[in-house]
Formats: C-alpha cells, sequence, structure tokens
C-alpha cells in the first residue's frame, strides 16, 4: 500500500476539462506509484473540500493510502513569508482566514508558524506515519 498525501490543493486537476492535454493528477499519482514511488504529495489550494478530495480517494483508494495534511500557519506568518509575491496582504489575510475557518474532515492541522520548509516536512511525515489524517477509502 502507498501513501498519498494531499497537502490542500489541486483537486481540481483530476476534475479538468477533457480537453486539457495534461494527465489528471490521479493518474500521475498512479503512475509514480507504478514507478516505484511508495509516496506522492498532491499540493494546492482545492482540497479544502471533500467532493474535491473525494475523485482522488476513489481513484488512488485501490493502490494507496490518503492523508490529508493542512498546513495552518498564523496569518502574519503566511503576510510575512509572502512579502515579494504581488498579492494584496488584505486579500492574501481574508484568504488565509477564509480556509482556516473550514478545515477538510478527518484534516490533521500542522502549525508551521515556526517551522523551515524542512521542518515542516519533517513534521508531515512524522503525522502521517503516525496515521494523523488518514481519509477513509
Amino acid at each position: 500500500m502507498h501513501d498519498v498525501v494531499g497537502l490542500e490543493g489541486a483537486a481540481e486537476d483530476a476534475v479538468r476539462d477533457a480537453e486539457d492535454p495534461r494527465p489528471p493528477v490521479d493518474e500521475v499519482g498512479c503512475s509514480l506509484f507504478e514507478y516505484g514511488w511508495p509516496t506522492v504529495l498532491i499540493c494546492g489550494n482545492t482540497l479544502f473540500d471533500p467532493t474535491a478530495t473525494a475523485v482522488l480517494r476513489s481513484a488512488l483508494a485501490p493502490t494507496a493510502e490518503v492523508y490529508h495534511v493542512t498546513l495552518a500557519p498564523k496569518v502574519s506568518t503566511v503576510l510575512s513569508r509572502c512579502t515579494t509575491l504581488p498579492r494584496d496582504p488584505a486579500r492574501l489575510a481574508a484568504d488565509a482566514e477564509l480556509q482556516a475557518g473550514r478545515p477538510h474532515p478527518g484534516t490533521v492541522r500542522l502549525d508551521s508558524t515556526h517551522l523551515t520548509p524542512e521542518a515542516t516536512l519533517a513534521e508531515l511525515v512524522r503525522l502521517v506515519n503516525a496515521g494523523a489524517g488518514r481519509l477513509p477509502s
């Protein structure tokens, strides 16, 4: 059994228009497992919706266990980390607060406020290895 860790996002790729030549994210995940990768991370901002994650879970369940982890730094941290991006800080704060207010059922929240990217990844691995955030098949 393989692991899929969804970090909030990219689910719309699994249901995108058939005219798009890129393979859906569930096909990409399965192909990586077939190639020998034991774990695949699917990241983005749309996996807050259980309907979106259901597409991935149904496609990947025969091949993989699916975990859901929500990165949840403080809004002030999000703003400080995004100062060089061309985003309106007020809009970014509103988006962060909106997402924080609608957690995915079954998710495990990872407060990355004081973590480096490397420490965040290590904590994510620790949580998944402990079974936190595993979604039912």
